[in-house]
């Protein structure tokens, strides 16, 4: 992997004397920028490119090469790779530049899954096709079409998409951010993101690694190394193509409610990254982790010389679920009053008034310095005509030096913005233009920090069906159906003792019907029944349920017909398996019944999950906040998450698993009113 990015010789096919075409544009970078190996141009057209000799065939180079970077017509990548792979001295390094693979048609599709068996038949190692291509500023590497415009830094990038990762590079000299690595991964044909990941976990030029992910190739290897490199770096995920597409694949309320965003987030999140759902946010997470020292609490001050400011950003910390205010009490007041002028606050947020001057904020920020509990400060300023920017920006600077907490800049207007830049660029910090940018950062960075004190492992293995429940499995198989039976599901529900509402099918002897009453009819492929009137209510007598009883028969003739009890009023909530395609199973919990896709308010996991994690996530949360005002235990709404933690665990045949309502109540055990099991195809 390392020779990507400090090969010591490169071969460009498809190099050009032409400055718009791409093969011209990298070897034009690859000398403009300083790369220190050596270059072998190859194209037919050419015997020379300026000084270099130029190759008619990659096979005319007898020397050894590192690296091959081929922006040539797609139809001809594979010949060319095998070529290069056939050598007396194979090149086992590819970059593949050129687009028209299977981002394009059917037969671009073909032509990737060529350059796929090529790679496992001569061990090549693979970027793209249909990408920007690789950079390292340290070896003034740059072996992309994009720009010599990126600055040297510790922020590493694997970037699936090359249009934005030139974006980045065009607004990081005026965000003062750095680059160490980049790679731009396109179609991912071998190599994808978490190969990546592993390598820059372990590079040494790498503080930061920033990841644009269109898709996540191979889940559960991913967050395993996502979680590895979160010990030691910060790693920001912006996860794009969370489209409406594939809730059209999912059966249950459970799988509705989690979905592919919701869970790419609680796998990044819960591995020790930061997810993020907008290009802005990706850049001023980037700033704020590159920028500034981590935040010890969440208490926050805000320092400002605008009111309306100092009103907005006190908004949004306490809308924000992770920050906090700090209150000063009465000594610190005292002191405060001491710096600040009599007309302004001494409150947070502090109000230093329209007409502070440079020497007015280092002096608040010097008493602020000497206080406890602060977690960072976040100190505004607008231009009025008498503020310095300049000069408060370099006091900003300074205190970042001599207090414990960051001291996150927020100098509003946009010329202002450019001359804290300008000052704060040598000192390796970064301004942010709105409050809310900011808010959002720190609040992502404390959270960060806290994730990463309390990350579990994120090795999971699958461990034995029971043979009971293998059975039933199989036999559902057997017949082609692609979900249990409710009497096979109630058994499963009886084997891991969760409790179902008492049920009978028509034609049981031991059937006492004690009213109110619900039936409905168990068909298995058909998951909402209620809606094609399989489910009749509120039945309160005998001549109501033999009504109801005729009316399903004349429905669904061939099926069974089941009978329950209904259960007493309780807390409704929804408790589930969701089998994901990327990161496999990831339990739900959320507000059941007629609420469920209503509200929206859930909780998930992903395997492993151990009862200290569903105890973190719970505890705190709306949802218990809303058990407890009902004087639910939220122990007994653990215990049954950690049931069906267990069943996941040992069903991996199992697609979706869905409880829902299952009822708590504050004097009696849970019961689960209806339970469906689909399997995987």
């Amino acid at each position: 992997m390392d020779k990507f990015f400090n090969p010591k010789s490169i071969v460009i096919v498809g190099a050009s004397s032409k400055r718009e075409s791409i093969g011209g544009i990298i070897l034009r970078n690859l000398l403009d920028f300083g790369y220190p190996g050596r270059i072998y141009p190859v194209n037919l057209k050419y015997k020379k490119i300026g000084q270099l000799d130029c190759y008619q065939s990659i096979s005319d180079i007898k020397d050894e090469i590192d690296l091959a970077v081929l922006a040539i017509p797609a139809k001809v990548v594979p010949d060319v790779v095998e070529q290069a792979a056939v050598l007396k001295k194979p090149i086992k390094n590819f970059v593949i530049i050129s687009a028209g693979f299977k981002e394009a048609n059917a037969v671009g599709g073909q032509l990737e899954d060529e350059i796929i068996r090529l790679a496992h038949k001569y061990d090549l190692k693979v970027v793209g096709p249909n990408c920007l291509g690789v950079l390292n500023s340290k070896y003034k590497l740059n072996a992309s079409f994009s720009k010599n415009n990126f600055s040297a830094g510790h922020i590493g990038l694997i970037m699936q998409s090359g249009a934005l990762t030139t974006a980045l590079f065009d607004l990081a000299e005026s965000e003062n951010l750095g680059f160490s690595k980049v790679v731009s991964i396109g179609n991912k044909a071998v190599l994808d993101e978490t190969d990546f990941l592993k390598y820059l976990e372990k590079d040494k030029d790498t503080k930061i690694i920033g990841m644009y992910l269109e898709d996540i190739k191979r889940g559960r290897e991913f967050i395993e190394a996502l979680h590895k490199a979160s010990h030691s770096k910060s790693v920001v995920v912006i996860k794009a193509g969370n489209s409406q597409k594939a809730k059209k694949a999912v059966e249950s309320h459970t799988g509705a409610m989690a979905g592919e965003a919701e869970v790419a987030r609680e796998a990044i999140e819960a591995s020790g990254g930061v997810y993020v759902e907008d290009f802005l946010d990706f850049i001023e997470n980037l700033k704020m982790l590159s920028s500034f020292k981590k935040p010890g609490s969440d208490k926050v001050v805000i320092l400002t010389n605008a009111g309306g400011a100092g009103v907005l950003t006190t908004d949004l910390i306490e809308k924000n679920n992770s920050l906090s205010l700090k209150d000063f009490n009465l000594c610190e007041k005292r002191k405060l009053l001491k710096v600040i002028p009599e007309a302004g606050s001494i409150n947070n947020p502090l109000d230093i008034l329209g007409d502070a001057i440079t020497d007015r904020y280092t002096r608040v920020l010097r008493c602020l310095r000497d206080m406890s509990n602060i977690g960072a400060v976040i100190c505004m300023a607008t231009a009025q005509a008498q503020t310095d920017i300049i000069g408060i920006s370099k006091a900003i600077a300074q205190a970042n030096k001599y207090c414990s907490f960051p001291v996150i800049p927020v100098i509003i207007g946009a010329h202002a913005n450019k001359q804290a830049q300008n000052v704060l660029k040598p000192y390796g910090l970064n301004n942010f233009i709105f409050p809310v940018q900011a808010v959002a950062a720190l609040s992502a960075l404390y959270e960060l920090d806290r994730r990463k004190s309390r990350l579990a492992s994120a090795h999971f293995k699958f461990s034995n069906t029971p043979e009971v429940i293998k059975k039933m499995a199989d036999n559902a198989y057997q017949e082609f159906r692609g979900a249990f039976y409710f009497r096979e599901s109630m058994k499963m529900a009886e084997y891991y003792q969760i409790k179902v509402s008492k049920t009978y099918y028509f034609g049981d002897h031991s059937f006492r019907p004690k009213f109110p009453l619900a039936i409905k009819v168990d068909i298995p492929r058909l998951v909402h029944k209620d809606s094609h009137g399989g489910v009749i209510l509120d039945i309160i007598n005998d001549s109501q349920l033999e009504k109801a009883q005729k009316e399903l028969k004349e429905k669904f003739p061939e099926e069974e017909i089941i009978v329950q009890e209904q259960t007493f009023r309780g807390i409704e909530l929804i408790l589930g398996i969701k089998r994901d395609i990327n990161f496999g199973p990831v339990i739900m919990l959320g507000l059941g019944g007629t609420m469920t896709e209503i509200y929206r308010e859930k909780i998930l996991w992903l395997l492993p999950c151990a009862k200290k994690q569903v105890e973190e996530k719970l505890n705190g949360s709306i949802l218990a906040k809303i058990l407890q005002e009902k004087k639910i235990d939220i122990g007994v709404v653990i215990k049954q998450v950690l049931k069906v933690v267990k069943i996941a665990e040992e069903n991996e045949w199992m697609r979706e698993l869905d409880m829902n309502p299952m009822i708590f109540y504050s004097d009696r055990d849970p019961v689960t009113v209806d339970i469906k099991v689909f399997l995987a195809q």
